[in-house]
């Protein structure tokens, strides 16, 4: 016995002298301050390396005529030593990294490797601080995650309480880097549990705020945004706020369409995985000659937005007249499509980063583009600042592209410590959800998975029978007849076994076909019966299920085709591996209730 297993043989045992409800808070605390720390980490080596990059600018100002190159090659060069990284140590480690998490929550049962951890960290430092478009919240996200599935694995926890305790490191992730627990707990429940349980609601805030607590130490206690107080000016805004909300899902609708359609691209190019990032880069540096507001995150460039800042963002001052409004209507909406661009660019060629900070950047982009045309709706009344239509939009963009309205909210409060605005908040995110949810079901994080042929259920419509493998609960021993036996060696078996049913294989074993006793009815009283073969009357036309599948698919199938039995065929070689019946669905489903409320695994 290694010192690794010493040690988690120990923990185990001493976390089982506690009560269940401590040793898992307990847990959570540890998950959530641990997160902090490697968010701590990760903001560390995103800010020297920014630095590093920087101190690019004066080497390149004694080769003036050489700038653009020099602008294309940083991005370029990034791309490159990430996809070294994601492709030869972590492919998880690829893209925004939400949905791997989920997808190891949902079919992994929540283990995920250590090396996606520091792998996470470096790819998307280096993402980040090269100029890719990308932000810093899928990181920790996933770093928390990762942290949260190791110590769960260590200490044997049931995938039930894994999945409690992944969820656990993406809160604190989230309240560390954002200042922000109450929206790291929401999201957890939105986006990875996708539903509310009180159970798990205690366990997650305190990690939440065990993570806030390291992010205050290390980053202070302020907001994420410095803007001046907005409030509506008067109720006749409220159908602007609600054009607003379907300004900003027009923009996540065409942010996760071409997301995705470029990173479609990018896999079916015919080149090698550890180049497309570098090819990404090179686009995202091409774009940012025009448009240098799209390099890295776009925190900066959405506090200029927000503050009304046009001098730094387009060289334009701002004016009451109604053809330079239009003019930064143009110059808003083109800003929003060069940042979708440049994300889709950098995520889609397999760069390592977060898509929260794109969308507000996004976002804030379509609302500022609204708020300077509103006036021009009712030009007889006073409107709000467009900076604060900026803010709807921001919120309203993620909202709907992550289908988190809640999370939204609470996060663009958190961020910026404004609370005048949050009837209008309300109304655009909620406008903006509903009118992406009529053009697309899937969220940003979710759509990724269902490409791949996965599918999630909602903590709502989720059962747990799906955490049973057929493999645990089938009948292994199975009485079997052969295609060649006689119809009385058939009908002999069942009268001495009572069983109502029986696999039927070939020489080699192999699955060819079930005997009922309804085919044995039908030709019990024929005169030649002595004559027929198994084979013969054998119903050939089978529904069969493998060991890995769950037993609600199971169920499911017993309970469509109106079967009692379910021959088990391992699918590597065709063979009969046992048989499942609606008894041993009963089993299965008194072992996923003990499952469940247990804390370790046996």
């Amino acid at each position: 016995m290694n010192f690794k297993t010493k040690f988690s043989v120990r923990a185990y045992n001493l976390l089982r002298l506690l009560p269940r409800n401590i040793a898992i808070n307990i847990l959570a605390i540890l998950v959530g301050l641990l997160t902090g720390l490697l968010a701590v980490a990760f903001m560390w080596m995103l800010t020297k390396l920014s630095v590093t990059v920087q101190d690019i600018q004066p080497i390149s100002e004694r080769f003036a005529h050489f700038n653009w190159l020099i602008w294309i090659c940083v991005p370029a060069l990034g791309g490159l030593l990430t996809g070294f990284i994601v492709s030869g140590w972590a492919p998880e480690a690829k893209g925004h990294g939400v949905p791997e998490l989920m997808e190891a929550m949902a079919l992994k049962k929540g283990v995920v490797k250590l090396r996606v951890v520091f792998a996470k960290i470096i790819a998307s430092a280096i993402t980040i601080a090269s100029g890719g478009s990308a932000g810093r919240e899928g990181p920790v996200v996933q770093i928390g995650g990762s942290i949260g599935s190791v110590i769960g694995k260590f200490v044997r926890l049931t995938p039930a309480r894994m999945r409690w305790l992944i969820s656990c490191g993406a809160a604190a992730g989230i309240a560390c880097l954002f200042n922000a627990p109450i929206a790291g707990a929401i999201f957890s429940f939105e986006v990875l549990l996708r539903g509310y349980s009180k159970r798990s609601f205690i366990t997650i805030i305190f990690a939440s705020v065990a993570g806030a607590i390291i992010g205050r130490i290390a980053f202070g206690n302020h907001p994420s945004f410095l803007i001046p107080p907005y409030s509506f000016v008067t109720h006749r805004e409220l159908p602007l706020f609600l054009l607003t909300g379907a300004f900003a899902a027009g923009g996540a609708l065409a942010f996760v369409s071409l997301l995705y359609f470029f990173e479609a691209r990018f896999d079916k190019a015919r080149m090698p995985r550890w180049l497309k990032p570098a090819l990404g880069g090179a686009l995202l540096g091409l774009l940012a000659l025009a448009v240098p507001s799209v390099r890295g995150t776009g925190l900066l460039a959405i506090e200029k937005i927000l503050t009304n800042d046009l001098e730094s963002l387009f060289s334009i001052g701002s004016s009451e007249t109604v053809s330079v409004r239009f003019i930064i209507f143009g110059l808003f909406i083109g800003l929003a499509l060069a940042k979708l661009l440049a994300t889709s660019f950098t995520l889609g060629s397999g760069g390592s980063g977060g898509i929260f900070s794109p969308s507000l950047m996004i976002g804030a982009s379509m609302g500022a583009a609204f708020g300077y045309i509103a006036p021009l709706v009712d030009p007889a009344h006073s409107v709000a600042n467009p900076g604060a239509y900026a803010l709807l939009g921001m919120a309203a963009s993620f909202a709907a592209a992550a289908q988190a309205p809640l999370t939204a909210m609470i996060m663009v409060f958190e961020m910026t410590k404004d609370y005048h605005l949050i009837l209008p908040l309300m109304l655009a995110v909620g406008t903006s959800t509903l009118i992406y949810n009529h053009y697309n079901c899937e969220s940003i994080y979710t759509l990724k998975l269902k490409l791949r042929g996965t599918e999630l259920r909602t903590s709502f419509d989720y059962n747990i029978l799906e955490e049973i493998k057929i493999g645990e609960i089938m009948q292994k021993n199975v009485e079997t007849l052969k295609a060649s036996d006689s119809f009385c060696d058939a009908l002999d078996l069942m009268d001495a076994s009572h069983h109502g049913g029986f696999p039927v294989v070939d020489d080699e074993g192999n699955l060819v076909g079930i005997l009922t006793l309804d085919d044995i009815a039908k030709r019990k009283h024929l005169e030649y019966r002595d004559y027929l073969t198994v084979e013969r009357i054998m119903t050939s036309d089978l529904v069969t299920i493998g060991p890995d599948n769950n037993s609600f698919k199971a169920l499911h199938l017993l309970e469509t085709h109106s079967i009692g039995r379910l021959p088990v065929v391992d699918p590597e070689n065709g063979r009969l591996a046992g048989i499942v019946t609606k008894t041993d669905i009963l089993h299965a489903y008194e072992l996923s209730l003990k499952r469940h409320f247990e804390l370790y695994e046996v």
